[in-house]
């Protein structure tokens, strides 16, 4: 219904266009007045800047499309989200990878700088392949059953909320 009224609007402002460029061409066509013609330029920038602005507008607004095999790869903590010690610590000692084989890895830096690996398994939802879950074989803090992604024009990251260390914000690298 409300595609149905702007399609309307939009061809009666067209039509409009159209009519006023008729008369103004016709009008140069008797006086050879260039200002007709500058008048008919005028008439249509104007409405090709409005809908130039509004297209580039809606793409840069747009977030970028989430599918599976995007999902696949390594991520780290996002140490810009709140710089600091804190954060570089979470960076340095966490890291997740989600696999092809529907594997979720979590690995931990251990004090001797060895790395603990923590496995589970990803549900991955029927609807929308961005919402997975994980089921750990072991359970860890950090990871949540459900990630939150969140996505962004260029990309997208996870969040997962702890207790411990509060939001961990990842990003694949």
């Amino acid at each position: 219904m409300l595609a149905g009224l702007w399609f309307l609007i939009l061809g009666f402002v067209f039509f409009i266009l159209i009519l006023k460029t008729l008369s103004n061409v016709r009008c140069y066509a008797k006086t050879h007045e260039a200002l007709h013609l500058h008048k008919t330029a005028v008439l249509w920038l104007v409405p090709i800047i409005f809908v130039s602005a509004l297209i580039f507008l809606s793409w840069s607004l747009s977030l970028s499309s989430v599918d599976r095999n995007k999902i696949i790869g390594n991520y780290e903590v996002d140490a810009q989200f709140y710089p600091g010690k804190n954060a570089l610590w979470q960076k340095r000692h966490y890291r997740f990878q989600v696999r092809p084989d529907n594997t979720f890895v979590l690995f931990e830096r251990l004090a001797d700088s060895s790395e603990k690996m923590y496995v589970g398994n990803i549900t991955w939802a029927n609807e929308a392949t961005e919402k997975w879950s994980i089921s750990m074989e072991n359970d860890h803090h950090i990871v949540p059953r459900h990630p939150i992604l969140y996505r962004e024009r260029f990309g997208f990251y996870y969040v997962f909320k702890t207790k411990k260390y509060g939001n961990m914000f990842f990003r694949k690298i």
